[in-house]
């Protein structure tokens, strides 16, 4: 079931107000039949709880070890392990079928094996299968993230099941929900109208159409997921838990570095703490470690050579971040220059992203250089009009961040005005949802 789904809307109006009415044990019932409907396939669902049922029994062993006061480390391994192979299994071998959101809950698995084989409080405390399936199978975050610790929720999420209603959070958290719907469908959703054209042969288009083109998917890419993750947030929020933030503004980064510190922030966590600190981190041979652990990163995206290309580049520019701070950080440039530098090497590198070979790919990036027979201009002047609206707005307006959890001079209140806008959002992006798209990052 999709966040931009007429089913997903009749549960958000008819459901919810359900879930309030129930005791402790019956929310938990509702929110794990909630994830189960989520998938949307009996094959999906399988596949993720044969998953959850492995790593339940692993979670069993490691404890037992602890509590005979045996180390965990290689049981902890070899289950990491396990989990590695079962997702690279579906995601590069069996390519017939991709199961729903199986990189999110792997990883998420992961931190809950690390929080059971290392924490201190979980070896004072007997693990709980309850908990486990209320934190993996939280269905705002199931099909696309963002990626959250067991440590860190699974308290938070058991409180939610007592709460009286939350009516401060309810509103907020349709409010966020309402505004992620609209860059989605608004947003999003008119950008790859630019972009997928544009992919099916992009021999037929001229150097400036690849720019054009190139800058409408940096903007697509972002409404998208920004969109998800904001949806996700915002169901969280009215459910009585706030999911972790996952985007900050990413294109106003001053550096690359600083880039990924705002880019997909719960997969960059991710992969720093359980890829890049066991390579050794900044202890040995950093710049390796950098470039292995984003060429994995782009492999996780899928098993072309775009995505890995995609990844290793990063490697290289965030390594050569590093250098340039070392060497060079008595230059001073202005912020705006940065911005802007930073801005097109990423709008550049997402050629790689989102061509559907690598072959494309490097057609794209030799028309990019101006290497085209063709001339001219091939889109329409709203296309033109509409891009450089969507690319100001995201330049000059505050984020989900600013707006609702930090004191920005433009900042959500409770008041007439706001929810006037938030049903507008609303309501405009329902009467404006023609079908059901995916969102981009459900193909990982």
């Amino acid at each position: 079931m999709l966040f931009n789904s007429y089913a997903f809307f009749a549960l958000l109006m008819f459901a919810f107000p359900l879930y309030y009415l129930l005791n402790a044990k019956g929310r938990y019932i509702y929110l794990l039949m909630c994830g189960a409907i989520f998938f949307g396939s009996f094959l999906h669902l399988i596949i993720f709880l044969f998953s959850v049922i492995g790593n339940a029994f692993g979670a069993l062993i490691l404890q037992k070890l602890r509590t005979e006061e045996k180390s965990p480390k290689y049981f902890f391994y070899l289950l990491v392990l396990l989990n590695i192979l079962y997702l690279s299994y579906f995601k590069y071998l069996f390519t017939g079928l991709m199961p729903l959101a199986i990189s999110f809950y792997t990883f998420e698995q992961i931190t809950f094996l690390s929080y059971i084989s290392f924490s201190e409080k979980s070896k004072k405390s007997p693990f709980s299968l309850r908990d486990y399936l209320l934190f993996i199978a939280f269905f705002p975050r199931l099909l696309a993230g963002p990626i959250y610790y067991y440590e860190e929720y699974k308290d938070k999420l058991q409180r939610m099941l007592t709460l009286t209603i939350p009516w401060e959070d309810i509103g907020r958290g349709f409010a966020i929900f309402s505004l992620g719907l609209f860059k989605k469908v608004i947003c999003a959703d008119r950008m790859a109208l630019i972009v997928d054209p544009f992919y099916v042969n992009p021999e037929i288009f001229s150097t400036v159409d690849t720019w054009f083109v190139t800058l409408a998917y940096s903007l697509q890419i972002y409404f998208d997921f920004s969109a998800y993750s904001e949806m996700a947030l915002g169901v969280g929020m009215m459910l009585g838990v706030t999911l972790p933030l996952n985007f900050n503004s990413p294109y106003k980064a001053t550096s690359i570095i600083d880039f990924w510190t705002r880019w997909h922030m719960t997969l960059s966590r991710f992969i720093k703490d359980y890829v890049y600190i066991p390579l050794g981190g900044n202890e040995s041979n950093k710049t390796r470690n950098i470039l292995l652990t984003m060429s994995i990163a782009g492999l996780w995206h899928g098993s072309s050579l775009n995505f890995l290309a995609w990844g290793g580049l990063h490697g290289l520019l965030i390594g050569s971040n590093h250098i340039l701070r070392r060497y060079c950080s008595s230059f001073t440039i202005p912020s705006s220059l940065k911005v802007l530098t930073v801005f097109i090497l990423i709008n550049t590198t997402w050629i790689l992203f989102r061509a559907p070979s690598f072959k494309n790919a490097y057609l794209v990036f030799q028309q990019y250089v101006g290497f085209s027979s063709v001339t001219g201009f091939h889109f329409s002047k709203w296309d033109v009009i509409i891009t450089l609206f969507f690319l100001a707005g995201i330049f000059t307006l505050p984020n989900i961040n600013d707006l609702f959890f930090k004191g920005h001079y433009i900042r959500f209140k409770e008041s007439i005005l706001w929810g006037a806008l938030c049903l507008f959002s609303f309501f405009y992006a329902y009467t404006n949802l023609k079908h059901e798209t995916p969102f981009i990052y459900f193909n990982f």
